[in-house]
């Protein structure tokens, strides 16, 4: 008996960590797809000077006290991140059987690789010949006047500029005050901008940078088709090239990195360290790694500094995240020159500020490496919780000294490449960052660095996700329940149901889902053990569009809602409509619910003959009522008076004992109270 009791345990633990998984993969799914959505006040994708380039920073509040600007810093870096994500996205849309949306990421991604060659890579600055794509590249080329609004006829593009960052943002309603942030917006929400910092003249590339766009690249020519895999091995082969030997070989020393005027650029130009790293990375996108070294570069590297850096003896803080990055990409660090050693020492040389489990994960997927390796074991625990600890609102950092940085280790525009108290949002001034004074910069961040983190586990650790894809405007279309898998062999049993009680569908959009669905209570060819009562919920931001041909079968179970997204768990609610002109439905249990100040009240089908499902919400304890009147406002039935727990509630209301006419059904609780009509048809 005992040994029973303990199986019992033991497996409603499992049941347990189970469903909480789940409840977590959903919840950082919903919030993958919010910092996509999020983007828009981060990058506007085109072809024009400034755009495809992503902002770094906004509404940086330790330059600026208006806090309206946008701030593209280190762009190099973040341009990788960028071009990372959206090729793990590309991937995991397409292995998810979402097609089109993969076409709309794989159209962003273009656009963003243009903007490199055309505005990053072929410039005039620092006496690179334009046209000339040869590897030199500046951070940004952003102008000053990329969001001036004020000049619509001499900078028509400044104004589309302001207002695509600026969408749903009021200048004056949600400006920054010290007490309230942006008046009412959520602290991760961008505020409104009408400025560009920094800009101007542009830094010169520098080896973190080079090293940024190279990861980014890296993840196209794995994730992407044959075209942009192409492109990316060219890119990457003129950068490495340049950083190598540039731009005269006759006079320069390797890994010294010159701007083409033949001046050592003023920021990170010494490579020699990475030397073998830049090589090895190299022969990643199909190149020899002849091509890449020298006498100088061999010794340095092999003998030397590359391969002693996985041992963190003398990898400097700032280093760590290029030695790691090259070393991911190349899969290059060595024991006695044969035993792999890579993983050991990303691990080693990065686990001292919780940063490992990021770029084990891009070695391990760039390299197909075994989920069973001992590193990403140790690491996949705390991978998972820092996927659950980033804010759903995106990432931020306002204030030290009143603690309102992002906690839980997201308090940073540079996740992967900062110290801990970067990451938990300490105040700088009370630590010891040696002779140089602990800065660092206040705004909101566009949460590129989880996005990718993200993509990267998801594609490693193969987990299936159904419902990945695009979370703007939304169409649901098809059969439900239905077997799960593309590759389902048609007159075989299906053993897995997607869309019913134990795996039910809920569709979320931030904008507008429209619905062609049959929600069913058949599945063909299904396994008769598994349960196949259809299940399908929509929530959506603006609107629901139910369209013909939409369909709920008698016993199955349909629900929509309107509702504004507030965190991982759940939407805000709102006064909004859904739109259920031509709609279609027998479902005796199906109900779209709008809710207002946490209560709704809706019956479904409307019209109805005979029965129809009352369905209703109160947000706290109260006494219930609901009451039907005739078209003269007389009562003629109480349908329910109880006290109620909050909650929502639903039950069948059998209507056959009236005649066919219009009624009004309310519902009264607390100080709440809702009418609708209702029509009752002839049986």
């Amino acid at each position: 008996m005992k040994k029973i009791k303990l199986i019992l345990i033991f497996l409603l633990a499992y049941i347990s960590q189970s469903v909480i998984a789940q409840e977590n993969l959903r919840q950082n799914l919903l919030k993958y797809w919010y910092y996509k959505d999020r983007l828009k006040y981060f990058v506007v994708p085109g072809t024009q000077q400034g755009e495809s380039e992503i902002v770094c920073l906004r509404n940086r509040g330790d330059i600026d006290a208006t806090w309206s600007n946008i701030n593209f810093g280190q762009h190099g870096v973040n341009f990788g991140y960028y071009l990372g994500t959206l090729a793990t996205e590309y991937r995991l849309l397409m292995d998810n059987g979402n097609t089109a949306d993969a076409q709309i990421t794989r159209n962003e991604l273009n656009l963003a690789l243009q903007q490199f060659n055309n505005w990053m890579d072929k410039t005039s600055y620092y006496g690179d010949t334009p046209n000339n794509e040869n590897g030199f590249f500046v951070r940004d080329n952003v102008p000053c006047d990329f969001v001036d609004n004020t000049d619509t006829v001499g900078n028509p593009l400044g104004k589309f500029h302001y207002d695509q960052l600026n969408q749903d943002l009021d200048p004056i309603a949600n400006a920054w005050n010290e007490s309230d942030g942006f008046n009412g917006l959520p602290n991760g929400h961008p505020g409104p901008i009408s400025s560009v910092s920094e800009c101007g003249n542009p830094s010169a590339m520098s080896q973190d940078e080079a090293v940024g766009v190279l990861m980014g690249l890296a993840l196209v020519r794995k994730c992407m088709p044959i075209t942009e895999s192409l492109m990316a091995c060219q890119m990457a082969y003129r950068i490495i090239n340049y950083v190598h030997y540039a731009p005269n070989p006759a006079d320069h020393v390797p890994y010294l990195i010159y701007d083409p005027n033949g001046d050592l650029v003023s920021e990170g130009n010494t490579a020699v360290f990475n030397s073998m790293g830049f090589a090895h990375a190299g022969s990643y996108f199909g190149w020899d790694i002849s091509l890449f070294t020298d006498p100088i570069s061999v010794t340095e590297g092999i003998m030397g500094f590359w391969q002693s850096q996985q041992f963190d003896i003398i990898t400097f803080d700032y280093n760590r995240h290029m030695a790691s990055t090259l070393a991911a990409i190349g899969d290059s660090w060595r024991v006695d020159k044969i035993i792999n050693s890579t993983g050991d020492g990303i691990n080693r040389v990065t686990q001292e500020y919780e940063t490992n489990t990021f770029y084990l994960l891009l070695w391990a997927y760039l390299h197909d490496k075994n989920t069973g390796n001992t590193n990403l074991v140790n690491s996949k625990s705390l991978a998972e919780s820092q996927m659950n600890d980033a804010p759903c609102e995106g990432p931020y950092y306002f204030n030290p000294q009143t603690n309102s940085g992002y906690p839980n280790g997201w308090g940073y525009n540079y996740k992967w490449r900062g110290k801990n108290w970067e990451h938990y949002g300490l105040d700088p001034t009370l630590q010891d960052c040696g002779d140089d004074p602990c800065n660092r910069s206040s705004g909101v961040f566009n949460g590129l660095d989880y996005m990718l983190f993200f993509n990267l586990y998801h594609l490693f650790y193969g987990v299936p996700m159904a419902d990945y894809h695009y979370y703007n405007n939304r169409s649901l279309y098809g059969f439900f329940p239905v077997c799960m898998g593309s590759h389902f062999p048609i007159g075989e049993t299906c053993h897995h149901v997607w869309g019913c009680d134990t795996d039910p569908i809920k569709a979320y959009s931030f904008d507008k889902i429209e619905c062609t669905t049959n929600v069913n209570n058949t599945v063909i060819n299904a396994d008769p053990a598994l349960p196949i009562t259809g299940n399908v919920t929509l929530i959506a931001g603006k609107e629901i569009k139910l369209l013909p041909g939409f369909k709920v079968e008698s016993g199955a179970y349909f629900h929509a809602s309107i509702d504004d997204f507030n965190d991982c768990n759940e939407f805000n609610t709102t006064n909004r409509l859904v739109n259920t002109d031509s709609i279609t439905a027998n479902a005796n249990d199906s109900v779209i619910l709008k809710k207002e100040n946490g209560y709704a009240f809706a019956s479904f089908p409307n019209p109805f003959s005979g029965t129809t499902n009352i369905n209703y919400t109160i947000p706290c304890d109260g006494n219930v009522k609901i009451t039907v009147s005739n078209t003269y406002g007389i009562k003629i039935a109480d349908i329910l008076n109880e006290q109620k727990t909050a909650g929502t509630f639903s039950f069948i209301y059998d209507a056959s004992a009236l005649s066919p006419d219009i009624y009004f059904f309310t519902l009264l609780s607390n100080d709440y109270r809702k009418t609708i009509k209702m029509v009752l048809l002839k049986e």
